[in-house]
């Protein structure tokens, strides 16, 4: 039965590995300096990926920065439009893609809520608009999430309920100005 021998060349993220037969002396030598060669190319790889990452943190803090001082600036709720519009290019400038950016500010008396927003269209509609609360399914999660504290929320629109919104256009029950 013929014998297979495999020849490893360790380094602290792994191995490399050389054909299925005894090296000599100098092939492992040639191994060894490989292996130590891709350790020090992978290390800097990770030093890259680590200065990347502590770069985009730094911008998301900037942007947080630029957010945070307008909104302690402000006088009036009137002012919420350019924030928004604010919100809307930091997260821009951060590669996050948004069709529109929204505050949503919701009545206590749970009559509707108000909503504030920022497009590619538009930067600053200069006021809110009050959504009266209704029996529309997304509008009903929405506000679940709300009630509920939610950190995050995701709503999935499909099939006819879609169909119907983007069939008659962005649907808002009866919008009114605040």
């Amino acid at each position: 039965m013929p014998s297979c021998v495999f020849s490893m060349a360790y380094n602290k993220y792994g191995a490399l590995h050389w054909r299925p037969s005894e090296l000599t002396e100098e092939e492992k030598n040639i191994l060894l300096k490989f292996s130590l060669v891709f350790e020090q190319a992978y290390t800097r790889f990770n030093d890259l990926k680590l200065a990347e990452a502590q770069a985009r943190e730094a911008k998301i803090e900037v942007a947080i920065e630029r957010v945070r001082s307008k909104t302690l600036a402000m006088q009036s709720s009137k002012e919420l439009s350019t924030t928004i519009g604010l919100i809307y290019n930091e997260m821009g400038k951060l590669n996050v893609q948004l069709q529109r950016c929204f505050f949503m500010i919701f009545n206590p008396q749970n009559l509707g809520v108000t909503w504030w927003m920022a497009s590619g269209e538009s930067l600053d509609l200069g006021q809110g608009y009050f959504v009266p609360y209704s029996e529309h399914t997304p509008q009903l999660a929405y506000v679940k999430g709300w009630q509920e504290r939610q950190e995050t929320w995701h709503y999935l629109m499909q099939g006819e309920e879609k169909a119907l919104i983007f069939y008659c256009g962005i649907y808002l029950p009866d919008i009114s100005h605040a």
